[in-house]
């Protein structure tokens, strides 16, 4: 009889101040896709965003979206 193995669901949470460190766009962008590139090695199902700490932090939390989003469709 074979046994079959379930794949484990993987989600991550990543706060909207992920790149509160990062000097300009082009060393987020890097940081991003480190992070998109671990998540894919990973096979993580959902990546989460949440808000933390600075209040103006919505804008970034979108541009994180948007990258990861891009990634994740313009693969090859």
């Amino acid at each position: 009889m074979r046994v079959s193995r379930l794949k484990p669901i993987i989600d991550i949470a990543i706060p909207s101040d992920f790149l509160a460190e990062v000097p300009d766009d082009r060393e987020a962008i890097r940081k991003i896709g480190y992070l998109g590139r671990g998540a894919a090695i990973f096979q993580v199902s959902k990546i989460i965003i949440y808000r933390h700490r600075l209040a103006g932090e919505r804008d970034r939390a979108n541009f994180i979206l948007k990258s990861l989003q891009y990634l994740a469709t313009h693969h090859t």
